[in-house]
């Protein structure tokens, strides 16, 4: 088995995590991300009420970039690969039911570059700004993803997304 030697700070350095809102509806938002979505190219709209951390968003990207680098990705793209380990479900319809997009005028996006996510916002006519503030917990998604200890949340959170990849 060869090891793999990977930096985790060189793959999240080009991710982009914004706070955004359009004037789009929401099924036309969904269609400017399939369009932009490649594999390995990411475009994913998230509820910002699933979100616990910025910190829950990085380790959702790095298992789902590490999936693919291994092979071991349950869907065909890197996006829904993310929104998979987002919702600690290997299930594609309950993680959209959980943290998928809820309203088109407030939303996160996760972008694999800033050119990926200026040509999101370009096409859906969407305002998005770095996301900041929530580099704090977020109680309600605590409560929704069952973490329970507001000072181990990360540590929570790693252990549940290492469930989720041994359980595949």
């Amino acid at each position: 088995m060869e090891i793999l030697h990977i930096n985790y700070n060189e793959i999240l350095k080009n991710v982009r995590i914004s706070r955004a809102f359009s004037n789009l509806e929401l099924d036309e938002l969904l269609n400017i991300q399939k369009d932009i979505t490649k594999k390995m190219d990411v475009v994913q709209l998230i509820d910002p009420n699933a979100i616990i951390s910025q910190d829950h968003i990085r380790a959702a990207y790095l298992n789902a970039y590490m999936n693919f680098i291994e092979n071991k990705n349950v869907s065909n793209n890197m996006s829904m690969e993310l929104l998979l380990y987002l919702s600690f479900t290997k299930q594609i319809n309950m993680a959209i039911k959980l943290s998928g997009i809820k309203k088109s005028n407030d939303f996160v996006i996760v972008a694999s570059s800033e050119p990926i996510l200026r040509q999101f916002c370009s096409m859906a006519n969407a305002s998005a700004n770095p996301y900041e503030h929530y580099n704090s917990e977020n109680t309600n998604a605590m409560l929704l993803f069952g973490i329970k200890n507001e000072h181990t949340k990360t540590e929570e959170i790693l252990l549940k997304m290492s469930k989720i990849k041994l359980d595949g």
